[in-house]
This record gives structure tokens, C-alpha cells and sequence, in this order.
């Protein structure tokens, strides 16, 4: 009886994608071009990524952090944000599980002493949290 509950246990492993057992609760990171709020190829492919990991953390509260480089305005935090937010919702998240703060260019995920534009600091963050 042990060898028929170890097969179907060892197929059922097999079958399930490793990605499907384990919630990973982010980062992820949607980037921009310069004065840019739109989703390009490899933002879509994030969002993608992000949609798919959803379903293996349950029902998670979702939490955005809107960015810029030191050269844009801070109200292109805002439409990222919006954009990220419109995507996850159209993708089947209600619109009360995500949180969104916008930080404007405030905290740089690389910090340059000159100001000049980077494109790691035109970023959407995304993480998952546990539902309260």
C-alpha cells in the first residue's frame, strides 16, 4: 500500500510546477522608459509573471510603490502606479486588495550624484502581504 501512496504522492510532484507550491511574495519590478507610463514587452511579461504567482499565494493583499528617476515628475509615479493597478485589476484582482504609494524620486534604487536619468529608478514595485 506505501508504494501506490509514494507513486501517486511522486506524480503528483511531477505534474505541479515547483513555482505553483510556494508562494514568492515579490519583488517584482515593472520598469519604464523615460517620462513613460505605459507597459512595454518586458513590463508585460512581469505583470504576467506577477499574475500567475498570485494564485499560489492564496488571496494576498497586493502592495505597489510608484517611482521616478531624479529628472521626471512625480506625478508619472502616480500613472505607473495606475497602470500596474489597471492591468492586476483587468487580470481578475479586486481593486480592495491592492494597496498603492506613490514615492516619487525619493527612494532610488540607484542613486547617481549628477541626477541623470536611470531607468532602474523608473520602477513599479510589486509585493504580496497576507490578508488581515
Amino acid at each position: 500500500m506505501r508504494q501506490i501512496v509514494f507513486v501517486a504522492t511522486f506524480a503528483l510532484s511531477l505534474s505541479t510546477p515547483a513555482s505553483a507550491l510556494t508562494c514568492t511574495p515579490g519583488p517584482w519590478i515593472v520598469f519604464f522608459d523615460a517620462n513613460a507610463a505605459y507597459a512595454d514587452r518586458n513590463a508585460r511579461e512581469v505583470l504576467h509573471d506577477v499574475g500567475e504567482a498570485i494564485g499560489s499565494c492564496g488571496s494576498p493583499r497586493i502592495i505597489l510603490e510608484g517611482h521616478t528617476d531624479a529628472q521626471e515628475n512625480g506625478r508619472l509615479a502616480s500613472e505607473r502606479l495606475d497602470m500596474v493597478r489597471t492591468y492586476l485589476e483587468a487580470h481578475g484582482m479586486p481593486h480592495r486588495s491592492i494597496a498603492v504609494q506613490s514615492f516619487g524620486s525619493r527612494r532610488p534604487r540607484v542613486v547617481r550624484k549628477d541626477d541623470t536619468p536611470e531607468r532602474q529608478n523608473r520602477r513599479v514595485e510589486i509585493y504580496f502581504a497576507p490578508l488581515l
